[in-house]
């Protein structure tokens, strides 16, 4: 057996030693309920009195497995073929568990007594092939009910329809290296006690511990592996699809993080590109003092501005030199450059409001930014609503409510009695600011940079000491964009100074009367 990155693939050898974990395991249960869960696995229930064991199998993944785990059957969206299988399986008594030799299907022998002591008997076939896998309810050798169909026309070497006798499928071409294996297990591949007996390798990374290959005997190229042993299959295979999981979740999670982070990219973008074209239009409006100038001197000298001329310098202003339009007269001329100065002057003030909306959307954006890299996965929804948020303010009090959870606050205990809570994500940043921090509270934030609410409660009757202070101006500097730098500036002022930014995601805000302290990270 080895692993990839997400979790372990099996041979038949290990298949046939998880059969025979399973025949203990499940000898004489019955099974309750049969279905798919939220994640499309089938699974059989057994009930107890720890609660359900779940026969859960995944025929159709890159990787087929069954696994034996703990839990309660979910049911999630049921394909067509779902029902019909369950209804054939629910109700029967596992009597044993084997599988076939040189092969990976895996066989539940099935049992019911009937109210006149008839005694009828039954299969559930797992066919646990990578790209062929499938599952059969039998009578006999006559399929009841199974999850993949097909004819001969579809599958040249069989066929699998209701009604129809069973053909396993052929086994696989022989293999030097599973020769090997199964030389090395001859005296207790058929023997399934002690086949169950022997220990199970197992070989672990180094350096995280993390599973990378495991089977009954030693395998080669684990040389730099740490080596243990194990007594049970279903255990090890349980851990590794563990890891399996945590390995696929972190892999999404990246895939969501970075999803987001293009998004913020292409807004931040969108707002440097207007925010320059504003920029560059503020410039040019410096004109309008020239042309006001123009237009005056046109005035003042009226007669004096030849017909047809292209520039006038006034007499009385020779450092000014006005260019004219040769095709209108002087008057003509002062009221094109009056226009133009009214025309700039009105349009400059929704420029300057614009520009300043764009500065601050682009602060909105860095901070979001960081706290897309620095949140953990748990809360990287949060983050997403308050993109969401941005992008469409319309949707705010939706995905407020969407991206909300109840929990614990990250909360140091210090030792003079005073209490630090400290924001892990842009709604608890809200959270803790502005529910649960009292008006005379002291609120904690780095100074001009992305970085995380801290808020101070000191001991019932007392002010917060000088220590106290620097210590959660430590937290929240060490909670910040600057976390690397040797000095940080923390600003900090009462809870009551700190105001909501209008339109803007969670946990953005505007302060006044603050006090700055330079600390160190920690």
């Amino acid at each position: 057996m080895t692993t990839t990155r997400g979790g372990v693939r099996g041979d038949w050898l290990l298949l046939r030693r998880e059969a025979a974990e399973l025949a203990a395991e499940l000898h004489g249960a019955r099974i309750r309920d049969a279905g798919v869960l939220a994640d499309g696995r089938f699974a059989l229930a057994f009930g107890g009195r720890g609660g359900d064991r779940l026969l859960v199998f995944d025929p159709f993944g890159p990787q087929p497995s069954a696994l034996l785990e703990r839990g309660e059957l979910a049911i999630g969206a049921e394909p067509g073929w779902v029902r019909p299988l369950a209804a054939a399986l629910i109700g029967w008594t596992v009597i044993d568990v084997s599988s076939i030799r040189g092969d990976r299907v895996l066989i539940l022998e099935l049992g019911r007594g009937s109210q006149f002591g008839v005694r009828s008997e039954g299969r559930f076939v797992a066919e646990l092939i990578p790209r062929f896998g499938n599952l059969l309810a039998l009578r006999g050798e006559t399929i009841v009910a199974l999850a993949r169909q097909f004819t001969r026309a579809e599958n040249e070497v069989r066929e699998a329809l209701p009604g129809r006798r069973y053909q396993p499928p052929p086994p696989p071409p022989p293999h030097p290296e599973r020769g090997a294996l199964e030389a090395a297990l001859a005296d207790v591949i058929d023997d399934p006690a002690a086949l169950r007996r022997l220990p199970l390798i197992v070989y672990r990374d180094p350096e995280d511990g993390r599973m990378i290959g495991a089977h009954l005997v030693d395998l080669p190229g684990y040389a730099q592996a740490r080596v243990e042993r194990r007594a049970s299959l279903l255990e090890v295979l349980a851990e590794s699809h563990g890891q399996g999981r945590r390995a696929a979740l972190e892999a999404k999670m990246a895939r969501r993080r970075e999803r987001v982070l293009r998004a913020l990219a292409k807004a931040e973008q969108g707002a440097l590109a207007e925010a320059q074209a504003l920029r560059e239009r503020l410039t040019a409006g410096e004109e309008r003092e020239r042309l006001l100038a123009w237009g005056n001197a046109l005035y003042a000298h009226l007669n004096e501005v030849p017909a047809r001329a292209e520039r006038f310098t006034p007499p009385s202003q020779p450092d000014l030199t006005v260019t004219l339009d040769p095709e209108l007269d002087a008057k003509g001329n002062a009221a094109a450059f009056f226009a133009r100065y009214r025309k700039l002057s009105s349009a400059m003030p929704h420029m300057e409001r614009r520009l300043a909306e764009l500065e601050r959307r682009l602060e909105q954006l860095a901070t979001l930014r960081w706290e897309c890299e620095r949140v953990a996965p748990e809360d990287l929804a949060d983050v997403e609503a308050a993109v969401m948020m941005l992008s469409r303010p319309r949707a705010k009090a939706r995905e407020r409510a969407n991206g909300t959870r109840k929990r614990k606050l990250l909360t140091v205990e210090l030792a003079s009695g005073a209490r630090m809570l400290i924001g892990r994500s842009p709604s608890e940043n809200a959270q803790l600011t502005f529910e649960v921090a009292g008006a005379e509270d002291l609120w904690f934030h780095a100074k001009g940079v992305p970085g995380a609410h801290v808020i101070l409660r000191p001991p019932p009757g007392c002010e917060s000491d000088a220590e106290d202070i620097e210590l959660a101006a430590r937290a929240a500097a060490l909670h910040s964009k600057s976390r690397q730098s040797a000095s940080v500036a923390v600003d900090y002022t009462k809870r009551k100074r700190v105001r909501k930014q209008h339109g803007a995601p969670p946990g953005l805000v505007w302060y006044d009367g603050e006090r700055t302290i330079h600390v160190t990270p920690g």
